[in-house]
Order: C-alpha cells, then sequence, then structure tokens
C-alpha cells in the first residue's frame, strides 16, 4: 500500500524537518529528478514573487517604470 501525502501534509512535514534534513532532501531530489526539482524551484519562485506582486512590493517600480516610458513619448 502506498501512502500519499497531500500537498498541505507534505508541506507541513518539510517545514518540521532539520535544516540538515532540508538538504538532504534537496540534494537528493536533485540528484535522482533534476527536471523535477528545477520546475518545483520555479513553482516556488513564482509563488513568491507573486505573494509579493499581491502585497504591492513590485508595483511601485513598475509604476516608476511606466511613467518614465510614459514621459519618454
Amino acid at each position: 500500500m502506498v501512502m500519499r501525502l497531500e500537498a498541505n501534509e507534505l508541506v507541513e512535514q518539510m517545514a518540521r524537518q532539520p535544516e540538515d534534513s532540508k538538504k538532504e532532501f534537496a540534494r537528493i531530489l536533485a540528484k535522482k529528478w533534476p527536471h523535477l526539482a528545477s520546475n518545483i524551484a520555479q513553482y516556488i519562485d513564482i509563488e513568491l514573487m507573486d505573494q509579493e506582486a499581491q502585497k504591492g512590493i513590485w508595483s511601485d517600480f513598475a509604476e516608476e517604470g511606466l511613467a518614465e516610458e510614459m514621459e519618454a513619448k
């Protein structure tokens, strides 16, 4: 019987692991499943950027760039 962890359970399990276990997990994942490891890293980066954008941190930069572009025209 294969036990399937739901995403939230998996996240909670990883969060509770000591740092050396997290590093070992990353090393093993990258060695055995490099494409999967890369995809997960990208998904995490995108999610973090989305969360930051929702907070409005990046909107100031975007508005400044847009204002500069409009002034240049």
